[in-house]
């Protein structure tokens, strides 16, 4: 083996979103922290590309109380109680609103006040949106905080592997994707802040595809599940309506109805308001999951475009909406003018709202590895309300942040097993090595991936399509994955190399989520079961514990801790 470029931190951060926070405010704690992103830093990720809109302003006749209720409701009391507490009590301390000091600035009212916004699932208006729509306003701040600190950030890394010794974790392997390098990391405390695994979710017959980045492969579950963490709830996967057509537009989040106002009206090809069957209470202002469990089953049943959507009435947009901004920039490239047409929607992977499971301290079930943001579980439960992605993203990445650099102080330099960075070293370059004439291109396997995961695992599941897809995920792990070939060996700027090694992680992933679906009979949140149509509190008030046992994908139902709140209150 080569002599391996070591890379020694006191805190190591997996991931450039959330995990800028983590990395300012572990700086902020006197640790020295290695920031990785798999892109290129202030470009990538789904924090750059989000909205802006933020949870963050509870005041009377709004309370913290409030906000938790409107949270576990939501999440269908699956929620981390504990983890929503402690959100709720630093939003409404203001932690969100500190980000002012650094120069974010909030749409205000001219006497001064913020100017606040409701979506659905919230009871009163507690959201602030950064100045123009602009979510870069709030991600360039965080991106020039971590320069001025001078934090060491390393660009086009994509880290394969979680190293441990005696059980807890000491760094990981990466690749250094520019030059082809492979770098050992060493480092007393771990941040994985990965984000999500949307991109599992391809070209359905019915699929707009994801409104996240094409970098976003699931990479920190699959290292986190292969290292022994365990996983918490990957069954819940949010959706939300996205431009179907056309197909310029094709995947681009829309948001949901609520945003654009009480008018926003919601047609099938029929010209039905086919909400009424539905939610006839609150009839298109109603919460993501129900929107496009709606949107399915409408176009599944003839009543759609033919393009796969439905259409969705925005004429009545003016300059006061939140989105507008946006939806003029986005539609205005395609040829539409929203003042006449109707827009053609159909969901969208969105949010991953499983994922490591973490305690109060943002720590896993491993010594020495932290997560937070949507790589971890437990805040949104079985579906996220609005506005809470950034939130999480401020509130709890400083809060992950300074625990990790906190016990960082309290361990000494760990050893590296260097026969596991032997063996991913073999594993990641052993890709370059295969030529095979009956071989398969990465990209093949990952539309087969993509497309099997959309069309069974995905708004509308059921067992016989949860079943299918396991049994195509072992075919695939037993007959495609040894065939699996990289066209090119250069080491250098490799994409085929890099979506070898996502393929992999996002064959794991999507396993994760068909045999967790499978596993919860009956339909809760973000995971709608045909043949279980129900929500079943008796039986499945429960999250799904996973984990790598001795090699075997083991699942646990176990008992939600209800300290807060219960079913009915």
């Amino acid at each position: 083996m080569p002599d391996y470029n070591v890379v020694e931190s006191d805190v190591l951060v997996i991931g450039a979103g959330s995990g800028s926070m983590a990395a300012i405010n572990a700086c902020d704690q006197k640790a020295d922290v290695v920031l990785i992103d798999k892109y290129i830093f202030g470009k990538s990720g789904s924090t750059n590309s989000s909205f802006g809109i933020v949870t963050s302003y509870v005041k009377p006749p709004d309370s913290p109380e409030a906000l938790l209720k409107d949270l576990v409701r939501s999440g269908e009391y699956l929620n981390n109680q504990e983890l929503v507490e402690i959100f709720v009590n630093e939003i409404s301390e203001g932690k969100v609103l500190q980000l002012e000091k650094l120069g974010v600035v909030f749409d205000r009212t001219p006497d001064g006040n913020y100017v606040l916004y409701q979506f659905a699932g919230h009871s009163y208006p507690r959201l602030v949106r950064a100045t123009w729509n602009n979510a870069p306003t709030i991600w360039k701040t965080v991106v020039s905080e971590v320069l001025r600190r001078g934090i060491r950030v390393m660009n086009e890394v994509m880290v394969t592997r979680l190293l441990t010794n005696g059980g807890r974790v000491v760094g990981a392997t990466g690749l250094n994707v520019r030059t082809g390098e492979f770098i050992v990391f060493r480092a007393k405390s771990t941040i994985l802040a990965t984000g999500g695994a949307t991109q599992l979710y391809g070209t359905g017959s019915i699929s707009a595809i994801a409104t996240t980045p094409i970098h976003v492969t699931g990479d920190g579950y699959a290292m986190a599940y292969r290292a022994g963490a365990e996983l918490m709830d990957m069954e819940f996967t949010q959706y939300i309506p996205a431009f179907v057509y056309p197909n310029i537009l094709r995947g681009i989040n829309i948001s949901e109805p609520k945003a654009f106002g009480p008018e926003t009206k919601l047609y099938n090809i029929k010209g039905e308001r086919f909400m009424s069957r539905y939610d006839p209470e609150h009839m298109e202002a109603t919460t993501k999951d129900i929107v496009c469990r709606a949107m399915i089953h409408e176009v599944r049943e003839g009543r759609g475009t033919e393009h796969g959507g439905i259409l969705m009435d925005l004429t009545h947009i003016d300059k006061k909406s939140m989105l507008y901004d946006y939806m003029i920039s986005q539609t205005r490239r395609a040829g539409i003018d929203m003042s006449k047409d109707y827009l053609e929607a159909a969901p969208s992977a969105h949010y991953t709202m499983g994922g490591v499971r973490i305690g109060t301290r943002h720590e896993s079930n491993l010594p020495g590895l932290y997560a937070v943001a949507e790589v971890a579980s437990g805040l949104h439960g079985a579906n996220r309300v609005a506005g809470c992605s950034v939130a999480d993203i401020i509130v709890f990445g400083a809060r992950c942040g300074r625990c990790a650099a906190e016990d960082a102080k309290t361990v000494d330099r760990p050893s590296i097993d260097f026969e596991q960075a032997d063996e991913e070293y073999e594993r990641i370059y052993g890709f370059l090595e295969r030529r095979n004439a009956d071989g398969i291109r990465p990209h093949i396997i990952k539309r087969k991936i993509q497309n099997l995961t959309w069309e069974n695992i995905g708004v509308v599941k059921t067992d016989k399509g949860l079943a299918r897809a396991i049994a195509e995920i072992q075919r695939i792990r037993e007959e495609d994955i040894p065939r699996m070939y990289v066209a090119s060996d250069t080491r250098r700027y490799n994409q085929d190399w890099v979506y070898a090694i996502e393929t992999i992680n996002m064959l794991d992933v999507a396993e994760m989520m068909a045999r967790a679906s499978l596993l919860r009979k009956e339909t809760r949140g973000a995971h709608d079961m045909e043949d279980h149509p129900l929500k079943d509190d008796k039986n499945w008030l429960k999250n799904i514990i996973m984990q790598n046992i001795a090699g075997k994908m083991t699942l646990t139902p176990r008992d939600v801790k209800l300290t807060k709140l219960k079913p009915g209150e």
